[in-house]
C-alpha cells in the first residue's frame, strides 16, 4: 500500500504477484487480519493500475495434457461480467492443466483440487 500511496505502481507489481502466490484455496490468506490488508492492497493497486484499460475483453482457454481433445468452455471476461465469479470443472486430470489468456484485462485464476 505504501508504493500505491506514493504513486509507484510499477514498483508494486512484484509485491502484487507475491501476494497472489500466498493465497489459500478459498481465496484468503492465513487469517482474517492478513486477508483484510492483502485485499485492501490489491484493490488499491487495481484502482490505480486498472484505469489504463478502457474496455475489458479477455479470453482464458483451459486445457489438460492428458486429453488435448477434451473441450472446456473458455472463460470470457468483458465489461458486462467483470465482477462475476466464473468456474470450470475439469474431470480426472492426469498431468498438467494449461491456461492461456488472450486480450485486454486482468484475471485472477485459482485451481482447487477436490479430494
Amino acid at each position: 500500500m505504501t508504493y500505491i500511496r506514493r504513486a509507484r505502481t510499477s514498483q508494486a507489481e512484484p509485491i502484487v504477484h507475491w501476494l497472489q502466490t500466498r493465497r489459500n484455496f478459498i481465496a484468503g490468506w492465513c487469517s482474517s487480519y492478513d486477508s483484510f490488508f492483502a485485499l485492501k492492497a490489491l484493490v488499491a493497486y487495481a484502482i490505480r493500475h486498472g484505469d489504463r484499460i478502457q474496455q475489458y475483453n479477455l479470453r482464458v482457454n483451459i486445457s489438460s495434457s492428458d486429453n488435448i481433445f477434451r473441450k472446456i468452455e473458455p472463460i470470457m471476461i468483458t465489461d458486462e461480467n467483470i465482477i462475476e465469479v466464473q468456474q470450470r470443472t475439469l474431470e480426472n486430470v492426469f498431468g498438467r492443466v494449461a491456461l492461456d489468456a488472450y486480450g485486454i484485462g486482468y484475471a485472477l485464476v485459482q485451481v482447487k483440487k477436490d479430494d
